[in-house]
C-alpha cells in the first residue's frame, strides 16, 4: 500500500469521531456505484477518485465543510463536499441502502447515531 495512503488511514483513525477507516476495493466500488442514487454526485465522485475510503463517524466529528444538499432546478442533489483533513480529497454521505451495504461489508457495529462516509482521493496528487 502506498505510504501515504497508510498514513492518512493512521491519521483519520486518529481523529475524533472517526473510526473503521478501510480502502475499498475496485469491486466494492462498482457495487456501491450501481447501489447509490444519481442525485448522489457526491459518492460517484468519491468513487471516481483512484482511493476510496470508507469510514464512520459521529456526533464528535466536525461539521460538514459544505453545504451536503443543494436544490438544483431538476430536483436536489448531493454534491462533492471538501475533505481539509486529507488535501485534495472530496467526501459524501452515501444514502440508507449503502450505509447499510458498508456496515454489512465492513462488519462494523455501529449505533444509530454513527453514519457512514466516503472519502475519495487520487494517489498521484501526492507525488
Amino acid at each position: 500500500m502506498h505510504p501515504f495512503i497508510e498514513k492518512t488511514i493512521q491519521e483519520l483513525q486518529a481523529t475524533p469521531g472517526l473510526a473503521n477507516v478501510c480502502v475499498l476495493g475496485e469491486n466494492d466500488k462498482k457495487l456501491i456505484a450501481a447501489l447509490e442514487e444519481k442525485e448522489n454526485k457526491g459518492v460517484h465522485a468519491c468513487l471516481a477518485k483512484s482511493i476510496t475510503l470508507a469510514l464512520t463517524h459521529d456526533s464528535q466529528f466536525r461539521n460538514p465543510a459544505a453545504p451536503i444538499v443543494l436544490k438544483q432546478d431538476e430536483g436536489y442533489v448531493f454534491p462533492p463536499v471538501p475533505f481539509p483533513e486529507v488535501k485534495h480529497a472530496v467526501s459524501s454521505s452515501p444514502s440508507r441502502k449503502v450505509h447499510d451495504f458498508l456496515v454489512n461489508l465492513l462488519n462494523i457495529h455501529t449505533n444509530e447515531k454513527d453514519a457512514t462516509l466516503l472519502i475519495g482521493f487520487d494517489v498521484k496528487d501526492f507525488k
